[in-house]
């Protein structure tokens, strides 16, 4: 398909900027397109038409369930017909944060950019929200080999691209287990599967861990107070780090909530009483979040030991979490004008008490892998508005490699409710267990070897600390050798999200070398 009737006249004006060879003309038109369309996590069917409307127009036939997954088979090309299947699998959905120019993502080209490390280097760049290069990286490469499949040697390809991977590997479970015939997708072939979004582009990776979300209710006591020498204050803190909860939980970044929660219980230490208006922190389960804002009540004659307490415990936050440089933080006290719902004070005290409870961060190292994360948690969603609900809604999401450390989280969450004085409810959602090392992988070494012979890279198999739709195939009965590969993706579910332009084309290549050598 032309460039011209896939873009926009600003994506035309940066695919015309890029190299002119074909391999990032191709490419690219592709990716561009990606982001001009709306496709967050539960907002599939645009993307989804959209991919269909190329498919039809590239005169491929495809398979498409009611729930967006889509699955391209493609007949080998100067391989024999008995070579083993491959599937490519990428997923469709982006996470999305931030804001939009005119409706869409704003994508800029950034010619010699300096990344942390020093390295220089040209990106696609979304300045003011997420990029959607998770995994924008793995469906243009899926359309691309699609498109130019007549045009290098592989043998038969299923090409998988799922739907609303992002908050639960929802599309994925959804695909048909070996075996089974009777839906609008029918059962996979592959004896190979590559997998396209692991977020970093240091190993090829052959294991990952699962996930659990945890959604808890608390449905603590409010009452009405007045205005009678009370004093309202409000907190707010903004433009935090953030960041893929798997992905970058080990660079220590701050989490918003944790820090109103660690001034509560400063102000508890001081003896000062308070009672909990609202608290709203957090945007996504597997984002690390970004800000968090918190109005609570306190007496007249506490305002000044107050102010001091909230403004030392900024200041020594700030001091510990240096890698926090962005940030907003703005505090307010001032007389309350009105009568106003809160929190009583024992449930204010029982709800704090809860969130200090409630783990951030690194919880264990992995015992094989040791530079790598075995199990985490991120604190990631607080809501707790008293005008429209006496609701307190916290959600968490954790990830462990190991099967005991995933079922340690797990029952430790449960016991924590139990343990919970306030009235509460928990539901919880597995996306998947722990993909599970594969001592061996035929595909890994030969991926390996593509990646020293053409570009001189090291690739060593590796744990992937985010977690990723392969052990779902393993779950639904397909005994697959299975990697996943993919460019870096920094600041991946951030604002100011990038891809690197000349190292995405490379591993493009690696991934299409290596379908070249999986004859048998």
């Amino acid at each position: 398909m032309k460039a011209e009737d896939l873009l926009t006249p600003d994506n035309l004006s940066i695919l015309s900027q890029l190299k002119g060879t074909p391999e990032y003309q191709n490419y690219f038109k592709w990716f561009l397109a990606i982001t001009q369309i709306h496709h967050p996590t539960f907002s599939c069917t645009e993307i989804a038409n959209k991919v269909c409307e190329w498919l039809e127009k590239l005169n491929i036939p495809y398979e498409k369930d009611d729930i967006n997954n889509i699955v391209v088979r493609l007949e080998p090309h100067n391989f024999p017909d008995n070579a083993p299947v491959v599937a490519l699998q990428t997923h469709l959905d982006m996470v999305w944060v931030g804001e939009k120019v005119d409706g869409k993502i704003k994508v800029d080209l950034i010619k010699d950019f300096k990344t942390p490390e020093g390295k220089i280097i040209d990106i696609l760049l979304a300045k003011k929200s997420t990029l959607g290069a998770d995994d924008g990286f793995g469906l243009a490469l899926c359309l691309d080999v699609i498109e130019n499949k007549d045009k290098f040697n592989h043998g038969p390809l299923e090409i998988i691209m799922t739907t609303d991977e992002e908050q639960g590997l929802i599309g994925a479970k959804k695909l048909p287990k070996k075996g089974d015939n009777t839906g609008k997708i029918k059962e996979f072939k592959f004896k190979y599967l590559i997998n396209s979004d692991c977020l970093l582009s240091d190993k090829i990776y052959v294991s990952c861990p699962g996930c659990e979300v945890f959604n808890i209710k608390l449905f603590p006591d409010s009452e009405n107070i007045n205005n009678e020498k009370k004093i309202e204050v409000n907190i707010n803190l903004e433009n935090f780090q953030g960041g893929h909860s798997g992905g970058t939980i080990q660079n220590g970044q701050a989490n918003p909530i944790k820090w109103i929660t660690h001034i509560l219980n400063s102000l508890k230490k001081n003896k000062i009483k308070y009672q909990i208006v609202n608290m709203n922190g957090g945007q996504a389960m597997n984002a690390i979040p970004t800000h968090c804002s918190c109005c609570f009540v306190i007496d007249e004659e506490n305002k000044n030991n107050a102010e001091n307490v909230i403004k030392n415990n900024l200041e020594e936050l700030k001091q510990d979490f240096p890698i926090e440089t962005k940030t907003t933080i703005s505090t307010d006290l001032k007389p309350l004008s009105n009568q106003i719902k809160v929190l009583t004070y024992q449930h204010s005290l029982q709800f704090i008490n809860f969130l200090t409870s409630i783990r951030h961060g690194i919880l264990r190292m992995h015992p094989i892998f040791k530079e790598k994360v075995d199990s985490s948690m991120n604190l990631a969603i607080v809501n707790l508005n008293l005008k429209k609900k006496e609701e307190i809604a916290i959600t968490c999401l954790s990830r462990a490699s190991t099967n005991t450390e995933f079922d340690k989280i797990g029952n430790s969450m449960k016991a924590l409710l139990e343990m919970c004085p306030l009235k509460n409810e928990l539901s919880t959602y597995v996306g998947t267990r722990p993909w599970p090392v594969k001592q061996g992988s035929k595909l890994a070494e030969i991926m390996s070897e593509v990646a020293k012979k053409n570009h001189n890279l090291n690739l060593e198999p590796g744990l992937a600390q985010i977690t990723i739709e392969c052990p779902i195939f393993l779950g639904l009965g397909y005994d697959a050798d299975i990697v996943a590969i993919c460019s870096n993706i920094p600041l991946a579910h951030c604002i100011g999200e990038y891809l690197d332009i000349h190292e995405s084309i490379i591993y493009k290549d690696i991934i299409i070398k290596t379908l070249e050598k999986l004859d048998k």
